[in-house]
């Protein structure tokens, strides 16, 4: 081989090596970012865009943060309504969840004393009698929660209304009429936060 062919080929060499330095980690990172699901992304803060309920595909509506005291960071939630359902169709009897990831330990005593305000600003007297035992029976399902604990209140037409910690079933309940009930607190007439209200519904 004459040192002509050797400088030639020592070149080719070195540009292969360049390339695959160059290229290999980009097809690694191409690939990678194919095998991991979609994600919103709230305060760091991770809701898949799809969850799976039995047979159904849950899509994300919308997700947002709501803050305590103006500044402080209570919480983060997202809303999921089954796959070509709208939040016009929020209410009637279609699948759909409610995700909250905390930031702080909560008491169980301090789910019901908010619930308990979300249920009064929402619900007629004669819906609050008419529920009163689920009711009960939500108060007594609550958990204290750690910093980063999840819980999900789903509804599925086919099982009803769930309520889930950290992928947990706590509680199963009877109604759709339940289910919207504790959906009204953070998304009737008169929510906890409206701005979370708001971008829950995917209304930026």
């Amino acid at each position: 081989m004459t040192m002509m062919n050797k400088r030639i080929r020592s070149a080719w060499t070195m540009t292969i090596m360049l390339l695959c330095a160059v290229v290999m980690p980009c097809l690694q990172g191409t690939s990678a970012s194919e095998d991991n699901r979609k994600m919103a992304i709230v305060a760091g803060v991770e809701f898949d865009d799809v969850i799976e309920l039995g047979p159904e595909r849950l899509v994300i509506e919308g997700a947002g943060l709501h803050r305590y005291m103006i500044v402080l960071k209570g919480y983060a939630a997202a809303l999921y309504l089954g796959q070509g359902h709208s939040s016009d169709e929020l209410f009637d009897d279609i699948p759909k969840c409610l995700q909250i990831v905390y930031f702080h330990p909560i008491p169980a005593q301090g789910f019901v004393r908010a619930t308990q305000h979300g249920f009064e600003a929402n619900l007629a007297p004669e819906d609050l009698e008419e529920l009163k035992d689920q009711i009960g029976r939500l108060y007594e399902c609550y958990q204290d929660v750690k910093k980063q604990d999840r819980y999900s209140f789903i509804y599925h037409p086919s099982t009803g209304p769930e309520l889930q910690l950290n992928g947990e079933i706590l509680c199963r309940f009877d109604s759709l009429q339940f289910a919207n009930a504790v959906l009204s607190i953070w998304l009737g007439e008169n929510p906890l936060d409206k701005r979370l209200k708001e971008d829950l519904l995917g209304r930026k």
